[in-house]
């Protein structure tokens, strides 16, 4: 019963921090933007996607280490993030992707 509780208290716990984390970083990005009175800032891409990637790989590294120490519902929890990061990641990268074509078929006219 204390195992479960634990690993519950761990898995509430490691969330809260994961999110904080992520919603300081785009706090940050966001008075970047404002600072820049709505401009799109240099560099503001890549670091998109290096947080994003790290997160997700940290994420399910940690996952397994949680699976080892035998806190399964802690590394479910880091399993799920990991895969919601990936996705937003993914969903970046996309409008990325979109952005840039856009550009192009610009210039081409």
């Amino acid at each position: 019963m204390r195992t479960l509780v634990l690993d519950l208290v761990v898995a509430a716990v490691t969330t809260v921090l994961e999110g904080a984390a992520l919603f300081c970083y785009w706090l940050g990005e966001g008075l970047k933007q404002r600072a820049r009175n709505g401009s799109r800032l240099p560099g503001a891409e890549r670091r998109f996607v290096l947080v994003l990637a790290l997160g997700a790989t940290l994420t399910a590294v940690a996952a397994v280490g949680l699976f080892r120490a035998g806190l399964v519902v802690t590394g479910s929890v880091q399993i799920m993030l990991s895969v919601a990061l990936a996705l937003l990641l993914g969903l970046g990268a996309v409008t990325e992707l979109r952005r840039a074509l856009a550009r192009r078929a610009r210039l081409r006219r």
